[in-house]
Formats: C-alpha cells, sequence, structure tokens
C-alpha cells in the first residue's frame, strides 16, 4: 500500500476566454525500492497494451520542462518514458557483477491527419547493457535488474475549434506526468474543460486509465477517485 502523501493539491483556473477551466492535481509520496519496481512493473505492463505499436494517435510524450524530481537524467522532450538503474551483465563467486543501463520511448511528430487528429511515430531506445531479446515491458519484472528512476509523461490531444484560424485543431487537453526514484514518487495530472460539469477523464482515455490502474495494483492508489474527490470539493459539484 501506498504511503500518506507528503504533498496533496489540486489547482482550479478557470479560463476566461475559452470559458470552463483547466484543473491540475499534484500529487507526492514516499517510496521503497521494492515498491519502485512494482510501480515500473505494472506502469510499463500498461503502456505495452496501450502504446506498443509503431505510431500514436493524439497522444505523444511529455515537453522537456515538465520536471518534477530532480536528478532524473536524459533529455525528457517527447518521452513516454525513461527507465534507468543497473542490470546484471555477468557474475563472480559472490555476486552479480552489474552494469548501469537505461531504456526509453519517445514520440516524434509524423504528420496531422485532417483538421481533427495528429499522429506521432513512437521511437524505443535502450543501452547496450540491455540484452536485445528482453522485452522492454518486463523490465520491471525480470531478474536481476534494480530500477533506479522511472519518468512517464503522456499528452493526450483533443480536436478543438479556434476563432483565429476559424476551424478545428488538434490540441493538448491533458497531462499525466509521473516521476519516481527509489525513495520519491511525484504525480502531476493536468485536465482542460470547456465547460464547468462533472468530467472523467481517466474513462475517456484509455491509456490514463491503464496507468491508474497500474498504480491502484502497485500502491494502491487510485489517482481517479483522488481526482474526482478533489474536483468536487473544488468546484461544489
Amino acid at each position: 500500500m501506498a504511503q500518506p502523501p507528503s504533498e496533496q493539491k489540486l489547482s482550479l483556473r478557470r479560463n476566461w476566454i475559452l470559458g470552463g477551466y483547466t484543473a491540475e492535481l499534484a500529487y507526492s509520496l514516499t517510496l521503497t525500492p521494492s515498491q519502485l519496481s512494482d510501480v515500473v512493473d505494472t506502469c510499463l505492463a500498461a503502456l505495452h497494451k496501450h502504446a506498443s505499436s509503431s505510431s500514436a494517435l493524439d497522444f505523444k510524450g511529455r515537453n522537456h520542462f515538465d520536471t518534477m524530481i530532480a536528478g532524473i537524467p536524459g533529455e525528457a522532450d517527447g518521452e513516454i518514458f525513461r527507465l534507468g538503474g543497473l542490470i546484471a551483465t555477468g557474475s563472480s563467486a559472490t555476486d552479480f557483477e552489474w552494469s548501469p543501463f537505461e531504456a526509453s520511448y519517445h514520440s516524434e511528430f509524423k504528420e496531422f491527419e485532417g483538421n481533427h487528429h495528429i499522429t506521432h511515430t513512437l521511437v524505443h531506445h535502450r543501452s547496450d547493457a540491455v540484452p536485445e531479446w528482453l522485452p522492454w515491458r518486463l523490465l520491471g519484472a525480470a531478474a536481476p535488474i534494480r530500477p533506479r528512476y522511472l519518468r512517464i509523461g503522456i499528452e493526450r490531444f483533443q480536436s478543438r475549434f479556434h476563432t483565429l484560424s476559424f476551424g478545428y485543431l488538434p490540441q493538448v487537453t491533458d497531462s499525466l506526468l509521473i516521476d519516481a526514484l527509489e525513495s520519491k514518487l511525484s504525480l502531476r495530472f493536468v485536465t482542460e474543460r470547456r465547460k464547468w460539469q462533472a468530467t472523467q477523464p481517466f474513462a475517456e482515455f484509455p491509456l490514463f486509465a491503464a496507468i491508474a490502474e497500474a498504480l491502484q495494483l502497485s500502491l494502491g492508489l487510485s489517482i481517479d477517485s483522488l481526482f474526482r474527490t478533489e474536483l468536487a470539493k473544488a468546484t461544489g459539484r
């Protein structure tokens, strides 16, 4: 089960020009190394199920400036996930021989599909220490591997009407970010809504729902119900 949060906050901003609001949930908690391994295992399984093809329709990886925990290396622009730690590359009489490793998954813009959709190409990267035969979805479950950090970022596009262009264009309306080290996990979820009404963004987008389920399985943390509860408190609805 997850530890009590060290931070839990929902902020609400009214969108005066377009109407509606932007809601942002921030949540942090302490972790143990074994909990980090569980988070890696369940989240990579979720990403593999819903983002394992060579392209992504109406979602991409995070922006490079969206960093919550310092100390996780690498360029985060377009990054869906980055995982790093130690992996056994040999053994001695008393222990394994450990080498640092890293694996990541990035989105690269491909094309617009009409006025309503956008496609990105998905590209995998892995360091030489990770065997080619080992699927990236198993990097949280395979042994002997010691995860040291994980970063996940998903930005969802929806088609919105833009007054200046007099037409519809896909734009980022929701984002889910997770930064995790062996001792801490920070999460930020942001959603933009055009109307002041009840919303269930995790139910609307399967990848968000899968990651929410992964955190429920690994930490006992239901970010879906937490978001809806905090939003109801903030809006009185």
